[in-house]
């Protein structure tokens, strides 16, 4: 199976950024516990050449254990264990060397000395040492904790990454169909117009009919282009509304108007049910192309008549305008993708329509939605006021 470029590239970002964060934990503990060495080694050292010494505050303390100590009830449990390890190890151990011991939890820098050089017997050795467990314990609990989170935002970032995949490869098949579309009923107007321009040439079809044909098909390139643009610049978020005070009644009106003649055409009644005036706050290019929109695409469906009501609340400033058509009621698999911009419904085109309608109406804070009352198709566009969206 194909691995998409997006899979590809989300699940290298994944691996990269999960391997950062395993990679800082591992310095983290890495650093800090050079830091603790480094530390204990260097009191360690300045303890040996000046025992009298004065040292800072923030340097460890400074212990001691004599081998004749050994098996003593009063012996810490580092004690007995340093002595212990000191003992089998011995031989090895050179005097006034730094040393390292860590067991059963219990972790120290130590050198030995002979006794007799701190005024003791000579044949016993002291082992002077600093405690490091507590800062080692520190350490590796916070690089524990880190893991942990960093576990835990590796598997939030490999389902986030599940998910992205899962949306952009979506998007990528909707923008394959959407030019699959666009480029599919950009050849029809484009075959039309090259052979009513080849009759024309060859005497074959009147002027008049050919000029119809050419300008028809012309016009109906020219505004599948521009909705390709708007759709571009909706995207792009170059698009921004122009609020301002308009009656979205009016802006309705319009609408009909533009539609009006292919209404007349199919026979199909246009019947607003609207109060006067329905003053709101928008912008009304927008609202204008998606009412053209919808009743498009109700004037396509409809078999006799196409009903307009709207209705408004004060608080929140919502304005609801739903436009319904007595054509066959429109089918589950249709009304869930409507809005998806690759998709043509039977009957359809290029599903740019409606996808921009829903961008311009978002820009408004509000939504579309499609349902099926009383065996009619219904879209109800619901409007917020921008003032009150806060």
């Amino acid at each position: 199976m194909n691995v998409s470029f997006n899979r590809r590239a989300l699940r290298l970002f994944t691996v990269l950024a999960v391997l950062s964060g395993a990679v800082v934990v591992l310095l983290f503990l890495f650093v800090a516990r050079g830091q603790i060495r480094d530390r204990a080694i260097e009191t360690l050292e300045a303890f040996a050449e000046d025992p009298g010494g004065t040292w800072e505050e923030a340097s460890p303390e400074i212990y001691a254990v004599s081998t004749d100590e050994t098996g003593d009830e009063i012996l810490t449990e580092l004690d007995q264990g340093l002595l212990d390890y000191y003992l089998l190890n011995k031989k090895r151990i050179p005097l006034e060397k730094v040393c390292h011991f860590a067991a059963g939890g219990r972790e120290a820098y130590f050198f030995a000395r002979s006794a007799g050089r701190m005024g003791k017997r000579t044949d016993d050795v002291l082992l002077i040492y600093t405690d490091v467990s507590f800062s080692s314990d520190l350490v590796r609990t916070a690089a524990a904790i880190m893991a942990v989170v960093v576990f835990a935002l590796s598997v939030l970032l490999y389902c986030v990454q599940r998910y992205t995949v899962r949306m952009l490869d979506g998007k990528d098949r909707s923008m394959r169909d959407f030019f699959a579309n666009a480029s599919h009923e950009l050849k029809t107007p484009l075959m039309a117009i090259r052979s009513y321009a080849d009759g024309l040439e060859s005497g074959l079809v009147e002027r008049e009919k050919a000029c119809a044909v050419i300008t028809r098909e012309a016009d109906r390139m020219a505004g599948l282009v521009g909705a390709i643009l708007d759709l571009s610049k909706l995207d792009s978020g170059m698009v921004q509304p122009h609020m301002a005070e308009n009656d979205v009644r009016e802006i309705l009106y319009d609408a009909i108007q533009a539609i009006g003649q292919a209404a007349e055409q199919k026979g199909i009644q246009i019947l607003p049910g609207l109060p006067a005036p329905l003053l709101f706050t928008c912008d009304e290019d927008m609202l204008f192309s998606a009412f053209s929109n919808i009743l498009t695409n109700s004037v396509r469906y409809a078999e006799s008549r196409i009903t307009i009501t709207a209705s408004r609340q004060r608080s929140p400033a919502v304005l609801a305008i739903r436009i319904s058509n007595d054509g066959p009621p429109i089918l589950e698999q249709d009304r869930t993708r409507l809005f998806e911009r690759s998709y043509a419904g039977a009957g359809g085109q290029t599903g740019i329509g409606m996808a921009l309608s829903l961008g311009y109406v978002r820009l408004h804070h509000g939504d579309i939605s499609v349902s099926v009352c009383d065996r009619e198709t219904v879209f109800e566009v619901t409007l917020l006021n921008e003032k009150n969206y806060q």
